[in-house]
């Protein structure tokens, strides 16, 4: 719940830069600001209510308008065209994180091993199912990306 906004502000840390150089750093400390106000009393409020996960949720939600706000930021000062963004970037990537969540679900079923030997090698799993489907599925240059390997494993 709580890394969900983080993927979205990451992958958009060029944008960032660019908001930077192009010396439009208030209003990214506007949204900033307004983040961390709405985190705040929304914590107090959810975490009331719901503990720990209530200040989840108040992080999520926090995060989430971020992530919205500076999307907007990027397109209105930057021209950039976010939807063309979005299309590219995260529907692409979005097949390669289902399947290794799905596959993930059901080997945590299907393994019996648990504590922190089971975590590590059904994350390990997890990991691996991930990268080759991101490879086959999510990238555009599948054989760049299968030299290199090979060249790496010589």
């Amino acid at each position: 719940l709580v890394i969900v906004p983080g993927l979205f502000f990451t992958s958009l840390q060029v944008a960032h830069t660019a908001v930077v150089m192009k010396k439009h750093v208030n209003y990214y400390a506007y949204i900033c600001l307004a983040t961390g106000i709405i985190n705040v009393l929304l914590s107090i409020f959810l975490s009331r209510l719901y503990g720990a996960v209530g200040s989840c949720i108040s992080i999520s939600i926090a995060y989430g308008f971020r992530a919205i706000a500076l999307n907007l930021l990027y397109h209105k000062k930057l021209r950039i065209n976010m939807w063309n963004f979005a299309k590219k970037c995260y529907l692409r990537m979005s097949l390669p994180i289902v399947i290794s969540v799905l596959i993930g679900a059901l080997l945590s079923n299907i393994i019996p091993i648990f504590g922190w030997i089971g975590l590590g090698i059904k994350g390990a799993l997890v990991v691996v199912v991930y990268l080759v489907a991101v490879v086959f599925v999510g990238l555009n240059d599948r054989k760049a990306i299968i030299n290199q390997v090979k060249s790496l494993l010589r």
